[in-house]
């Protein structure tokens, strides 16, 4: 006669915790960096960690603002600030204060302040939204918001870009829209497009060396206001075509200037007056 014994392991007994994801996920500076931290009575330590602990669509919170060093934002989740309005700040010697890659995200009240470089580093990522964004980079050689290799989309909505940096934002593929955005005392550019299109509506570039340059596919510029940059406030330049309505363009060493190829057709009403030379006259047409 024989006999079956039928053992039964708990893993738990075992001591194996695998951690479920959250929907919503906190993060505080005075929190846990354990595998199961998370919920508000537990929160994450680390913004990267509550960013892992975050289910695909879920909301990342917060208990206090920070600061929160060097995030790894690579999945399809949300990190939402307000109410808290947290500081996101860089980690090392070349270390952006958030890493963005994969996605879709989306980032919403959070203030950026990075010494190091880059600000924010947008690397082959589909669509990533900010909104009511404050950047504050402290690098005479880096970029508030680089977008590098194969971004897709990215809109940018009341972000404000302002401190120590050489460029504002560089866009090397795919389609942004820029809504309420500011860009002011760019070292050298404020907007650098060296491939994409872009749509910008009712936003300010201003005191820097060059308001825009745009080398890609060019794109809108509506409502907006290009001032106070000493070599150039608008250059678009490799065939890049350009629509320019209800702007103002004023107070530059030269006021626009297409370059090789680059073309500027102006419609509605914009005002090309008050530069050190305003440049060339864009060719009009009115579009229906």
């Amino acid at each position: 006669m024989y006999r079956l014994w039928f053992v039964s392991i708990s893993l738990a007994c075992a001591g194996i915790v695998e951690a479920q994801p959250f929907e919503v996920t906190y993060a505080a500076s005075f929190g846990s960096a354990s595998a199961t931290c998370g919920p508000r009575t537990t929160p994450c330590s680390s913004l990267s960690t509550a960013i892992q602990h975050t289910s695909t669509g879920g909301v990342v919170k917060f208990e206090d603002a920070g600061p929160y060093t060097f995030t790894i934002l690579d999945r399809n989740v949300i990190i939402d600030g307000s109410g808290i309005n947290p500081v996101l700040t860089g980690g090392g010697s070349s270390a952006a204060a958030l890493f963005i890659t994969g996605g879709p995200a989306t980032v919403k009240s959070v203030t950026v302040e990075c010494e190091f470089l880059n600000a924010i580093v947008i690397d082959t990522a589909q669509k990533t939204i900010f909104e009511d964004v404050v950047v504050r980079p402290g690098n005479a050689f880096g970029t508030a918001i680089l977008a590098q290799n194969t971004v897709t989309i990215l809109h940018l909505r009341n972000v404000s870009i302002s401190g120590l940096f050489l460029n504002g934002i560089t866009q090397n593929s795919g389609t942004f829209t820029l809504d309420h955005v500011s860009i002011v005392d760019a070292g050298q550019i404020g907007y650098l497009q060296f491939a994409g299109t872009a749509t910008i509506r009712d936003s300010l570039f201003e005191g820097g060396l060059e308001g825009l340059n745009l080398g890609g596919s060019g794109g809108l510029i509506e409502r907006s206001e290009i001032s106070g940059n000493s070599s150039f406030g608008l250059v678009v330049a490799n065939a890049a075509v350009l629509r320019l309505a209800d702007s103002v363009i004023t107070g530059n060493g030269t006021g626009i200037l297409p370059t090789a190829g680059g073309q500027i057709i102006s419609y509605r009403t914009n005002m090309l007056a008050g530069n050190t030379t305003d440049g060339a006259t864009p060719f009009s047409v009115s579009l229906k």
